[in-house]
């Protein structure tokens, strides 16, 4: 079968190339937002993470801290010398107080967005209704 051109119509091949052409270049743009958005929570994670992990460290200490004045009010209850023990307490306290804001912070990254890439899916919605709106006047 030959393609023939009438009054400056494109023919089947070039509509069809058109078509591919644009495909293409959709599912293009569409993997390079998804992509982006991708390394956009990747870097949340690189940022939050270490927070979280220095809250941890933070209250480990606090706990640490905490049972040295323990035993520190046991033992000096006994010889009434309580001076080491309000030394053990203030680093407790300022542990406790770091490591809470370390992990509100942290805390507060990860929940500050959804894990899923929501503009890509947003996006995807939008073409769907279009080609269904599309679909409809042809």
């Amino acid at each position: 079968m030959a393609n023939h051109t009438y009054n400056n119509e494109k023919t089947l091949t070039q509509v069809l190339q058109e078509i591919k052409n644009d495909l293409s270049a959709f599912a293009t743009t569409r993997y390079e937002m998804l992509m982006a958005e991708v390394k956009e929570k990747v870097h949340m994670f690189k940022v939050s993470l270490p927070m979280l992990g220095a809250a941890a460290l933070m209250g480990l200490g606090a706990f640490f801290a905490l049972t040295y004045a323990i035993v520190a009010v046991i033992a000096e209850s006994m010889d009434s010398k309580y001076a080491w023990f309000f030394g053990a307490l203030i680093v407790t306290v300022v542990y406790g107080i770091v490591a809470g804001i370390l992990g509100y912070l942290g805390y507060r990254e990860l929940t500050a967005e959804s894990l899923a890439p929501n503009r890509t899916m947003e996006v995807l919605k939008q073409d769907q209704r279009w080609i269904k709106d599309e679909a409809r006047a042809a």
